[in-house]
């Protein structure tokens, strides 16, 4: 087996930036300017209307298919009963979310329940939406297929540790594949049908975050302060990248590049084919950590920081181009909607800005911590705060 390769972002980052940069201006001119590549259009292109994952698409880039109305009315609440730190996901009219006492699947155009599942432990992953199912994880470590019209359980697996990322799929010619992640260092693979075992892939600590695919390889980020990219196929490693301090967020890819902060301070970029450092955004000793899972559309790249602030940066190089100054930490990672971005934060809020300078356009007081991240569907904005509330927003009835 070919051995995989072993990067560090101290090693070679500067010379790599500016070759990359070089090679990829020659190619497609401004990388700022270029279009996505092929398997990004594909994959944002299939889902334009709904948020069947976290993030919206399997690359996570956070980049929804909808406009949003100038001033978004509120819709509707639904109380679970429960803090809500899972993210929504929404398919064929239905929102699913997870929360302290479970999961819920509610009515996207009124918010009335149309089940809940009793997952016996609190569910902090965002769900998935794939033929007809959902999947999640919880704080037990027991991962559940239900079927998405009924909320009738079809199998569980039991990981060693608790779950907490949003899983991911593929689709492996045998069938569909669900991969997901777990505290307990391991990267699962698992039979969609029937949830047997197909592989598990091994890293060096805790995975918190979400699994993301692209390019036959799924990523993940990792306490021992790495990036880690395995074959879908069968697990093996392909590579790994030490970027610096642990990482919980989810890896959010586009044109060949992925993008992700971690708890040092700084958000990373690297090439997905192999690992290789691409560029370095913050300083390591200065700033705050970023738990927020970056969007990326348009040649730049948008993620919150426990400095209360949203940052916008270049794809290209790294600069940074503006920052958004919120109230309380941006755990809770944003989504682009066309010219705008929406996301929430722990001083309570869901803010929309401006993406082109990160002007505030809108605001909305939960009045409690908001670090769910939003979900964009048919231009109804789904998020959750941690008092247990889901709320919708969208255009207002006319007479309204």
């Amino acid at each position: 087996m070919k051995r995989p390769r072993k990067k560090t972002f101290a090693q070679g980052a500067l010379l790599f930036a500016a070759a990359a940069a070089a090679a990829l201006t020659l190619a497609c001119g401004d990388p700022a300017l270029a279009p996505e590549q092929p398997d990004d259009a594909v994959e944002d292109a299939a889902l334009p209307a709904d948020w069947p994952i976290f993030r919206g698409n399997r690359h996570l880039t956070g980049v929804a298919g909808s406009v949003l109305p100038e001033v978004p009315a509120l819709l509707w609440t639904f109380d679970t009963g429960g803090a809500v730190k899972s993210s929504p996901v929404v398919s064929g009219g239905t929102v699913c979310i997870g929360s302290g006492e479970g999961l819920y699947a509610l009515e996207v155009a009124d918010g009335s329940e149309r089940w809940a599942f009793d997952a016996g432990s609190a569910v902090e992953a965002a769900p998935l939406f794939v033929e007809g199912a959902v999947f999640f994880g919880t704080l037990d470590g027991v991962f559940f297929a239900v079927d998405a019209a009924t909320g009738q359980e079809r199998w569980r697996f039991e990981a060693e540790d608790p779950i907490t990322g949003s899983a991911s799929w593929t689709d492996s010619g045998a069938g569909t594949r669900i991969l997901f992640g777990s505290h307990d260092s391991i990267l699962y693979c698992l039979d969609a049908t029937d949830g047997a075992e197909v592989w598990r892939a091994e890293t060096g600590s805790y995975l918190l975050g979400p699994v993301t695919v692209a390019d036959g390889r799924a990523l993940v980020g990792s306490c021992d302060a790495k990036v880690h990219a395995v074959s879908v196929e069968d697990g093996s490693p392909l590579w790994d990248v030490e970027v610096g301090a642990y990482v919980t967020a989810g890896i959010a890819v586009s044109g060949g590049r992925g993008v992700v902060g971690h708890y040092g301070n700084q958000v990373v970029c690297f090439d997905i084919s192999d690992g290789s450092p691409v560029w370095e955004y913050g300083e390591a000793d200065e700033g705050e950590p970023f738990l927020s899972s970056p969007a990326v559309a348009a040649g730049r790249v948008i993620v919150g920081s426990q400095d209360k602030r949203l940052h916008c940066i270049s794809l290209a190089d790294g600069k940074g181009l503006w920052t958004f100054q919120a109230r309380g930490d941006v755990d809770s990672s944003p989504v682009v909607a066309g010219g705008s971005v929406v996301v929430g934060s722990r001083d309570g809020r869901l803010y929309i800005v401006d993406a082109a300078d990160g002007g505030e356009l809108w605001s909305y007081d939960c009045g409690a911590p908001v670090s769910s991240s939003p979900a964009v569907a048919s231009g109804v904005i789904i998020a959750g705060a941690e008092d247990g509330v889901i709320y919708a927003f969208g255009r207002a009835e006319k007479g309204e």
